[in-house]
């Protein structure tokens, strides 16, 4: 697993991935205060794996996310596509395009975007066809160890073992 990874990535895959930033903070447009922000994470504001679930309470989502502030906060990780607002912060889940964990084998993203009419941000979460059988042959051509035990798990769109 992550040492084939590791090898495909090579150093200046590897020494990329290391240089990103750990959030991306977006600003409207005319100098607006922060909490007007767009702020891009991969799990939360403050580490990479604890989860912003779709079942959390309002007061488990108040303890992750602590005294962040902005507008609306877009993440990922755990590969399930939602909306939802907690004390005036807009959440939303832009996940996921490949391994879904949802149980729809759709691709999902998320597009959020400034209006500059009502001075907000607008947030929406689009689904595409996933192509399924083109990731399964990649998958297997790849040389990826356990292929098909992960092309189960795809194919499953669960965390659920069935």
């Amino acid at each position: 697993g992550a040492t084939w990874v590791t090898g495909k990535l090579g150093g200046e895959g590897l020494e990329q991935l290391a240089s990103l930033p750990f959030d991306l903070r977006v600003s409207p447009p005319g100098g607006r205060k922060f909490v007007d922000d767009l702020l891009v994470v991969h799990a939360n504001p403050f580490d990479e794996y604890q989860q912003l679930a779709p079942s959390a309470s309002d007061a488990e989502l108040r303890d992750i996310l602590g005294d962040t502030r902005a507008a609306v906060i877009a993440f990922g990780h755990i590969h399930i596509a939602y909306q939802r607002v907690i004390d005036g912060i807009q959440l939303i889940d832009v996940s996921a395009v490949g391994n879904p964990k949802d149980e729809d084998l759709c691709s999902k993203w998320g597009l959020c975007r400034w209006d500059v009419e009502t001075t907000t941000w607008m947030t929406e979460l689009r689904y595409v066809p996933y192509p399924l059988a083109e990731t399964l042959a990649q998958m297997e051509a790849s040389g990826m160890p356990n292929w098909s035990k992960a092309a189960t798990k795809l194919q499953r769109a669960t965390y659920r073992e069935q």
